[in-house]
């Protein structure tokens, strides 16, 4: 089933960085084969894939009935060079039960496009991004792989 390379997150920390909200495209790739591109706000890329990197984590229940997520995290930098700004980094990240990391990371580089890359080191290659593939068409991203 090819509904892997459905992914596109940690657009987040660009949205707090550059102010963006328009619509935009992203090129995305995951090992390294794969691209595609989606359409859809910075807000609703974000809101997926904090949602899905949830699903994933690892949680520990607290006696006050809330839950906590100990391996999320997240995190951006960004370079200057003359006090503007050339690329921003920014990532989204978790552990599973079972140990398996999940990683998205997204580089921008001017006002390019973002570039977004995928990492899992689960036995289940797709496990990643089937997740935001269905959490992507929940909200209506609507999605294009090449």
């Amino acid at each position: 089933m090819k509904m892997a390379s459905h992914w596109m997150m940690c657009l987040m920390a660009i949205v707090l960085v550059t102010g963006c909200r328009r619509i935009a495209t992203c090129t995305v790739t995951e090992y390294g084969s794969e691209y595609m591109t989606y359409t859809g706000s910075h807000e609703q890329f974000d809101y997926a894939c904090r949602e899905v990197l949830h699903e994933l984590s690892y949680k520990e229940k607290l006696s006050d009935n809330s839950t906590r997520y100990p391996y999320y995290g997240e995190g951006s930098s960004s370079h200057t060079d003359k006090d503007k700004t050339i690329a921003v980094k920014a990532y989204l990240k978790t552990k599973d039960e079972a140990g398996a990391e999940y990683q998205i990371t997204t580089v921008r580089l001017g006002r390019h496009e973002p570039f977004v890359i995928l990492e899992s080191t689960s036995p289940d290659r797709y496990k990643l991004i089937n997740a935001l593939n269905a959490e992507f068409h929940k909200i209506g991203i609507r999605v294009q792989q090449y």
